[in-house]
């Protein structure tokens, strides 16, 4: 999950269609209802090599991630260009709200994590954009890393904020979405420990699979996960809940209808505390 799945599609064009951007498609401009305006993303995995194989997800992947080394000079050069085409009026009058981390990869994962946090912070601070948050979407496979508590740390002293994706209850339904050999238990432990330190949102994307949505009793699993993290000690400030956007992996995959977000809602508000945000 990344930011082009949340984008407002009456500014696709405008946003995505510049030659600058090219190949490498590390850095994509995109309007986001998630952070009410445009984001800035860097696509830390632009080889499409990630932990995870998601039914849901667009890119077919066909190399298994492991620990990646990410340019990071590279990026900057980029994302110093994108900026300054930002400033100079080249995408409108939007403020930049965000820099996300994500694409086509798993952002904790990178070798050089904190190397990468640092730059952006720099960068963003340099263009004097220190009130856009600084914001990581990860599948929390990487979160017990060394390199990325340290990057965490240095987000949460310089407005970062952390999306971390739960997509199931159960391990047979983590299994059948995730595609990893990454244990569920390890995914969870790495969010409730993470979770403990700082507040983080989670992000949900449930869809139908064979035609068939969650059944109650996975979303009844789903809610005791995150309740289960709430009376340990960890901090979720929002559930972000949506549904498929871009064409999957696997053509069994859709989207959830209108109504059938509502009844996930629904079931999920009756028995989580926090705020459910649900894009449609």
């Amino acid at each position: 999950m990344d930011e082009r799945d949340d984008r407002q599609p009456e500014l696709t064009t405008t946003l995505h269609d510049r030659s600058f951007y090219g190949t490498d498609r590390l850095i994509y401009p995109v309007l986001s209802r998630r952070v009410n305006g445009l984001s800035v993303g860097i696509n830390t995995s632009p080889s499409k090599i990630c932990n995870f194989g998601c039914i849901y997800c667009e890119v077919d992947r066909t190399v298994e991630g492991g620990i990646m080394k990410f340019n990071a000079d590279l990026a900057d050069t980029q994302l110093r260009k994108v900026l300054t085409d930002i400033k100079g009026g080249s995408f409108g009058d939007q403020p930049i709200k965000a820099i996300t981390l994500s694409g086509d990869g798993e952002p904790s994962a990178l070798l050089n994590f904190e190397e990468v946090v640092r730059k952006v912070i720099a960068t963003r601070d340099e263009f004097g954009l220190s009130d856009a948050k600084l914001v990581i979407i990860s599948n929390a496979s990487g979160l017990h890393r060394e390199t990325v508590k340290r990057g965490l740390r240095l987000m949460d002293a310089n407005n970062g904020e952390l999306w971390v994706k739960l997509d199931a209850g159960t391990e047979d339904y983590y299994k059948r979405i995730a595609q990893t050999k990454i244990p569920f238990a390890k995914i969870l432990t790495n969010i409730l420990d993470t979770a403990r330190e700082r507040p983080l949102k989670i992000q949900t994307l449930f869809m139908n699979v064979h035609g068939e949505m969650p059944g109650e009793v996975e979303l009844r699993a789903y809610s005791d996960r995150v309740n289960y993290i709430l009376e340990n000690g960890g901090q979720i400030s929002a559930i972000q809940l949506y549904t498929v956007s871009r064409p999957p992996a696997e053509s069994y995959v859709t989207a959830l209808a209108d109504t059938q977000m509502d009844q996930v809602a629904q079931v999920l508000e009756g028995s989580i505390t926090v705020p459910i945000e649900v894009y449609k």
